[in-house]
């Protein structure tokens, strides 16, 4: 294949000349801990969610991108958008409430109200803010004056209430004594008064309500057996009733018809073993029928809490299982789409002293993380009881002691070197945890008296006789199961007690507990607990109380040093080489044990901390967050140093303050932009820049510079690969912009199959010289796009109709000055859904090759590859498919060109799979080439059909969703400059010619910089929209096995299809890749030449 004849990757560099504030990079952490309210924007662009945690994230509901993320560590949070979507305001049960501008991402009101609060709603302008304080009083707050501007006194305030259109009166749902019942009333903002003008229902309460666009109907549930919907005329008697649901009603929404309601309901059930079991049941009601339209009921795991309308893609959004967001489609009432983040959770980090660390996750893996070794990942264990919950290192660190979900009364031990997995204990009630003593001899453990009781009782065991020494009950659960202490000796072991400020204590000699007397008045609830030495331990108390430092010698504990609760409002976690570490949320301290005098502030974890500490090298700790990211810190310097995210089960992410990262292929396409203006780029025209393994070592202080160096080696190829001019990523440089100008006023349901964008772009240094679009990942104006260098402009204006394909239509464009430079691409997402529903078409090219004019190079299963190709895809998709085929003597370079005729029939709906089988060969400046009958096998470029022409197939065609499987020798990239010719050996098996191979370089078995450059690295390079699966690396023979009667590749995709009824790309890719490798040894790995990044559809 010749490189020179590929456009080069036009990219976007981050460095913004316009743009002082440049774009956020943003890891899809998700959630993780249970959510627990969520609200969406009037226009439905946004979607905001908290968690108990205190976490609020704001999505792009769209395209379920997170934009950003902050931690107010308050407890549970109750949201609300302003009309204008400018605002969002946050609340809890601490009595606090926030209004934050969202593109600025900043606190403008920071109130505290001294109770909880209990609901939130926006007058219509957005001027005024409604919001129910503790049980009785109802506040109206003025933004612009910052103060409360009128209250009104409820009898037993429910947590529900909405203004009115006309903004003059606030609904809320109350208990009345009068009537006996909950009602709503209307609050009067001008006379502050409640006016006589409530509802109520004589036969039930009503449990939640919500008012008309018009402001004309209150539409309101009722706890009755029948679940009864009740719709009412404000200011009238007159009411319209529905029987309900047979589950029992939790809320009712309004939609954007104002004849159309929508009611939720759901039933809770407790369930032995990992979930509980919720029935959910949504119905849509036509209030002009007066009847239930449409009903759908869900059996799920997990728990539905809350469900939001959302208007622009008309689905109803719920929260499932706490922490994942589900859309029902409305339109069809189908099944939920699911969407979450991709972090995992962590249940305990070990470090050791080599800089490598294990960690224990909550999808049940057990894995090393090496951030100087390759792979970085490396999974010990995976525990299919879905996870390890509890762990504690042997002293000499090579087992792991640990308790999972399922084996509650078990704690097993795992070969950290070999994976094996031995019973340790097993006790006769379920363990709540453990914790091994740093000598090894003693196991403490904390567990049920029996299965049905709530006592719980400590265990203390010897590890080497395993022999219970003690075992006494908790009748009051008063022993803490998280803070358990051993002294330096091992021959006392402490335990806090679970309310209050009290330690007890276990003495091997004397064999009693006995609970130590304090010398001073009591302090909040023990959180943390660390012995210093073998006369003094360290206490943390909860509720801003400090911490003590107490000598526990004798039976009391005598009060050594006491901090100020005024100066140290953190709460001590850790203790390390005689500074103690504190942390307030997502702050960080580190305080002299000596003086307790600050040593260290100003530390930001952008998270709330979970886990502080050591990283076993001078200075360095680490953090853990709710956000479930290890960051590692240099605490003498106050140096935020690198941080870590694992994602999934074998991916992670590393980041460092400068905004470079090192990434598995899979976890980078996960990342994202943010704009200041809240707008989405993709991480392709990023990734080019930032994605640096090679500074990413270097910041975390790896010493091995030949790693480093073949790191930056493998960027370099792919800089150069990609045609990209470096000078481009100096600060300051231009770069132009592009956008679609009518983009707010594109619906995101489409109903006509056509689309028109106005398209502006502005360079205000350079010169433009092309724009393009592309849907789909599917460029409209081929790879090249529309020239427009002639008019010597820096600026396009310019409208264009586009067809869209049936379905979500993923949108970009972007325009090109005369430097290469391109502008950000922004997704536009919309959906096409069809009056009449347009078949989608199979378009299959089938080219095979055996037989040559050099018979000496006949094959024996190319031909036959094509055929039961055709065949199988005929079986899958019968009157669907249109199938063309070209074999032996009419395969000519012509003759193939000529099929482009047939792709230009094809339409945005059809998918199209082209299919060669033959021979591969490179050309002595080794271009690639394929096998026509009439090649010279000796000089490929006579005759051979080059690469491009095979792949141009695909460009510049109606259909958007193509797929190319080339079974050939070398059918995968080269690097030219790299590339040695080999001996040649037998190929009376293979589809190819003369063996290459990369030059050696690296070390320890590192790869080719081209090779490492391929595995590091997603090829980012925008092309035909096309995905290129090859049969072989560039390097490597395609092979044909006599007991398969096929090529390996194809009889691996064969097998494919034959077992698997439906495949998605990815799929089919990752499914294909490892079975031929199998069937080769190794000998034969499958690579993309191209591939669709965000697209992922389905092949059949």
């Amino acid at each position: 294949m010749s490189f020179s004849k590929i456009v080069p990757f036009l990219l976007l560099i981050v460095s913004m000349r316009v743009e002082a504030q440049p774009p956020k990079l943003v890891v899809p952490t998700g959630h993780n801990n249970a959510i627990l309210e969520f609200a969406i924007s009037s226009d439905s662009r946004f979607l905001a969610s908290s968690d108990i945690d205190g976490v609020v994230k704001i999505w792009d509901i769209v395209n379920g991108f997170e934009l950003m993320s902050f931690t107010l560590n308050r407890g549970s949070t109750i949201l609300a958008f302003s009309p204008d979507n400018r605002l969002l305001a946050t609340a809890d049960d601490k009595g606090y409430f926030d209004i934050w501008s969202i593109k600025e991402n900043k606190r403008l009101v920071d109130y505290y109200a001294d109770e909880p609060v209990k609901g939130l709603s926006f007058s219509p302008d957005g001027s005024i803010l409604a919001f129910i304080k503790g049980d009785t009083s109802l506040y109206i707050y003025s933004i612009q004056k910052d103060s409360v501007i009128a209250s009104g006194l409820l009898e037993r305030g429910g947590a529900k209430l909405k203004f009115l259109p006309d903004g003059k009166k606030v609904a809320v749902l109350d208990w009345s004594e009068e009537n006996e019942k909950t009602g709503i009333y209307y609050f009067d903002i001008e006379t502050r008064e409640f006016d006589d003008n409530g509802f109520y229902y004589k036969h039930g309460d009503i449990i939640d309500f919500t008012i008309s666009d018009d402001g004309k109907y209150l539409y309101s549930l009722v706890n009755t057996d029948s679940g009864q919907i009740r719709i009412s005329k404000i200011g009238s008697d007159d009411t319209l009733r529905f029987n309900g649901h047979s589950l029992k009603p939790t809320q009712i929404l309004s939609s954007d018809s104002s004849h159309i309601i929508f009611t939720l309901a759901s039933v809770f059930k407790k369930q032995p073993g990992y979930r509980d079991s919720v029935t959910l049941e949504i119905k849509r009601w036509d209030l002009v029928q007066k009847k239930c339209t449409d009903s759908l009921l869900v059996k799920n795991y997990g728990n539905i809490s809350k469900m939001v309308y959302q208007k622009h893609t008309k689905k109803i959004l719920v929260i499932y299982d706490f922490m994942e967001f589900s859309l029902y489609d409305l339109q069809s009432f189908s099944p939920p789409e699911i969407r979450s983040g991709h972090t995992n959770n962590l249940a305990n980090i070990f470090y050791f002293p080599d800089g490598s660390f294990f960690a224990l996750n909550n999808n049940g893996f057990v894995q090393k993380v090496n951030l100087n070794a390759q792979p970085v990942i490396k999974n010990i264990f995976k525990d299919v009881n879905r996870g390890v919950l509890y762990g504690s290192l042997t002293p000499d660190s090579t087992a792991l002691f640990f308790r999972n979900q399922a084996d509650k009364k078990y704690i097993k031990t795992l070969n950290l070197k070999t994976g094996k997995i031995t019973t340790f204990l097993k006790y006769d009630t379920n363990i709540l945890n453990f914790r091994i003593s740093s000598m090894g001899k003693i196991c403490v453990l904390y567990n049920n008296l029996n299965d049905t009781s709530d006592q719980q009782r400590v265990t203390i065991y010897d590890i080497y006789t395993k022999k219970i020494i003690a075992d006494t009950v908790d009748k009051n659960s008063n022993f803490s199961q998280f803070n358990v202490e051993f002294s330096i000796d091992e021959k006392t072991v402490f335990f806090t007690h679970y309310r209050y400020d009290t330690i007890f204590a276990w003495n091997f000699a004397e064999r009693s507990f006995r609970k130590l007397k304090t010398t001073e008045a009591r302090r909040g609830t023990i959180i943390a607990l660390k012995v210093i030495n073998d006369s003094l331990l360290i206490t943390g108390h909860a509720m801003f109380q400090g911490f003590l430092i107490r000598n526990y010698k004798n039976d009391s504990l005598t009060l050594i040093r006491d901090s100020t609760v005024t100066q140290y409002e953190y709460f001590f976690k850790e203790f390390l080489s005689g500074n103690i570490l504190g942390a307030a949320g997502e702050k960080l301290k580190t305080i002299e044990i000596d003086s307790f005098k600050i040593r260290h502030e100003g530390l930001n974890n952008s998270s709330m901390i979970n886990y502080i500490g050591s990283a076993h090298t001078k200075n360095i700790i680490y953090t853990y967050g709710y956000d479930n990211i290890i960051r590692f810190w240099d605490i003498q310097q106050e140096k935020h140093l690198y941080s870590f995210i694992p994602i999934d089960s074998s991916d992670f992410i590393i980041t460092v303050p400068a905004g470079y990262y090192q990434t598995t292929r899979n976890a980078s396409k996960l990342l994202h932009y943010v704009t200041k203006d809240l707008k989405v780029i993709t991480f392709e025209q990023l990734d080019v820049k930032y994605n640096r393994p090679d500074k990413v070592l270097e910041a975390i202080g790896n010493t091995d510079t030949a790693l480093i160096k073949s790191y930056r080696k493998a960027w370099e190829k792919r800089i150069k690969k990609l045609g990209i001019d470096t000078t481009a990523f100096r600060d300051g440089y231009s770069v132009p912009e592009a956008d679609f100008a009518n983009r707010d006023a594109i619906e995101f349901e489409q109903r006509t199959g056509t689309l028109q964008l106005h398209i502006k772009g502005i360079d205000s240094t350079y010169k433009l010289d092309r724009f393009n679009i592309w849907v789909n990942e599917a460029p409209l104006f081929g790879q090249r796009g529309v020239n427009i260098k002639r008019r010597n402009s820096n600026n396009l204006d310019t409208t264009i109709t586009i067809q869209l394909s049936q379905g979500e239509n993923r949108i970009e464009t972007s325009i090109t000055n005369v430097n290469g430079t391109e502008s950000y691409r922004m997704p536009l997402y919309v959906n096409y859904t069809s009056a009449i529903k347009q078949k989608e078409m199979i378009r299959f090219i089938g080219i095979g090759i055996d037989k040559f004019s050099e018979s000496q190079y006949n094959l024996q299963y190319s031909t036959k590859d094509i055929r039961d190709l055709a065949q199988k895809l005929k079986e899958k998709y019968k009157d669907s498919i249109i199938i063309d085929t070209l074999f032996n003597e009419d395969v000519t370079t012509q003759n193939v060109k000529a099929l482009k005729q047939k792709l230009l029939q094809t339409t945005e709906n059809d998918k199209v799979i082209v299919s060669y089988s033959g021979h591969g060969m490179l050309s002595k400046e080794y271009d690639y080439y394929l096998s026509t009958y009439s090649v010279n096998f000796n000089k490929p470029e006579e005759n051979g059909l080059p690469y491009d022409e095979l792949e141009s197939l695909l460009d510049s065609i109606p259909a958007r969703k193509k797929l190319m499987l080339i079974d050939a020798c070398h059918s995968g990239e080269v690097d030219k400059e790299d590339l040695i010719t080999l001996n040649a050996t037998s190929d009376s098996l293979i589809k190819g010619l003369k063996p290459v191979a990369y030059k050696k370089e690296g070390h320890l078995g590192l790869k080719n910089s081209f090779e490492l450059m391929q595995s590091l690295f997603v090829n980012v390079g925008k092309s035909t929209g096309a995905t290129i699966i090859s049969a072989a690396a560039g390097t490597q023979f395609a092979l044909e096995r006599n007991d398969l009667k096929n090529g390996v590749f194809t009889y691996s995709i064969l097998e494919a299809m034959q077992n698997n009824p439906v495949m998605k790309i990815s799929e089919l890719k990752s499914i294909v890749g490892k079975r031929v490798e199998d069937l080769t040894k190794g000998l034969q790995k499958p690579t993309s030449r191209n591939e669709t990044i965000a697209v992922d559809w389905r092949v059949w």
